[in-house]
């Protein structure tokens, strides 16, 4: 795992966990445990605007956003950000309570990947 910059004609970001298997897998972590509703809404919105413009790379990688789950009363405003960032299709959505078999699941597969020494 290595940082990898994605860049496209109009954005870029650095992801800061990124390995490549044939393309680049590309993970950010992304908590929506945050006060006000609209702070979950302006996220959702960066980060679906973001996701939608790296899709336009010339590398198309797969993006995978690691997703924190809000605590008290703002779990509708947590469903509202999911169903965003899934319209898109362009990123592959892990919740805090899959993180774990998403990390052995992973870790398989770039064990898996990594050339025999």
């Amino acid at each position: 795992m290595t940082p990898h910059e994605v860049t496209a004609p109009l954005a870029s970001h650095v992801f800061p966990q990124a390995w490549k298997n044939g393309v680049w897998n590309v993970y950010e972590a992304l908590s929506f445990d945050l006060k006000r509703s609209e702070s979950i809404r302006n996220k959702t919105y960066r980060w679906d605007s973001l996701t939608r413009f790296l899709a336009d790379s010339a590398e198309k990688p797969k993006i995978h956003l690691l997703l924190g789950v809000p605590s008290g009363d703002k779990r509708k405003d947590y469903k509202d950000a999911k169903d965003i960032l899934n319209s898109s299709r362009l990123v592959n959505l892990i919740e805090e309570d899959e993180a774990a078999d998403f990390a052995r699941d992973l870790e398989d597969r770039i064990k898996n990947a990594a050339p025999a020494a």
